[in-house]
């Protein structure tokens, strides 16, 4: 009767060290995918966009890559407001695309609003913007050091673009708006970012 017994409790035993091994087994997997997925964002995090404007009130459109590392077939869109809307009519945009093929580590990519012209018709006569024009930072799109696509869109924060998928290589529409092209004239200014590597960042 003792043998049962002992037997019992050596089997209760081994069934509960058995319910928190693979508990913990299920924990230590969780964890692995959390610090996966933190790592594979990590680059892709320290990559940002914005507008801001001077004294003077001239804008212009900054691409930041505070990472160590590149980043390759990179693609910004920005709109720039022209019109407003009148009673039933459409309002006017412009929208600019600044592609590159790579911005280095600890880079800041700067676009100046002296910089941008745009056609009223295909292959038409250029025009600077008129003052007080208001700018609209859409998306950026890039590929990480591991190969993996990402896009940080307005409105949505960062994302993961699922392998073989055409979305973020889209460029963003104007629902309701008129729609003309926009011309970077000249190179983007390349500044070293701050707060980068062995700047302290």
């Amino acid at each position: 009767m003792a043998g049962v017994i002992a037997g019992i409790g050596s089997l209760l035993f081994t069934a509960i060290a058995t319910y928190y091994g693979a508990a913990v087994s299920q924990d230590q997997l969780e964890q692995s995918r959390e610090d996966a997925a933190r790592d594979s964002r990590d680059q892709a995090s320290r990559v940002a966009a914005w507008a801001e404007l001077d004294s003077k009130g001239d804008f212009a459109v900054h691409l930041r890559n505070r990472s160590q590392d590149p980043v390759e077939s990179v693609r910004m869109h920005f709109w720039v407001h022209i019109e407003s809307r009148q009673g039933y009519g459409h309002s006017t945009v412009v929208l600019f695309q600044q592609p590159m093929s790579v911005i280095g580590p600890c880079t800041d990519l700067i676009v100046d609003e002296k910089s941008l012209l745009y056609t009223k018709t295909f292959l038409g006569r250029t025009h600077k913007l008129p003052d007080n024009a208001g700018v609209e930072l859409k998306s950026v799109q890039f590929i990480d050091r591991e190969g993996l696509r990402w896009v940080r869109a307005s409105g949505s924060g960062l994302d993961q673009v699922k392998p073989g998928s055409r979305e973020g290589w889209m460029r963003p529409t104007a629902p309701g708006a008129k729609q003309l092209e926009g011309l970077i004239d000249g190179e983007p200014v390349f500044k070293r970012a701050p707060g980068c590597g062995g700047d302290g960042g």
